[in-house]
């Protein structure tokens, strides 16, 4: 996917970036694990990014692994 390659080259520390990329992956319910890679790596980048946080509770509940929002 294009987006994804932009962020992983041109990107590489922006947490929005990450968190935009993971956003667009967890519409389509094949790509939820990269989705929620790149989600955790823009937590890895900054923990408090509101967006970042809100968006992997949901890529967590689409998984069925509810504990990993809990915990979040």
């Amino acid at each position: 996917m294009f987006i994804t390659n932009a962020v992983r080259t041109n990107l590489k520390e922006n947490v929005r970036a990450y968190t935009l990329c993971g956003q667009v992956l967890a519409k389509d319910s094949s790509s939820l694990e990269k989705a929620r890679v790149y989600l955790e790596k823009a937590l890895q980048l900054n923990p408090k990014y509101t967006d970042a946080v809100i968006s992997l509770v949901d890529v967590y509940g689409q998984l069925k692994q509810q504990q990993k929002s809990v915990e979040l």
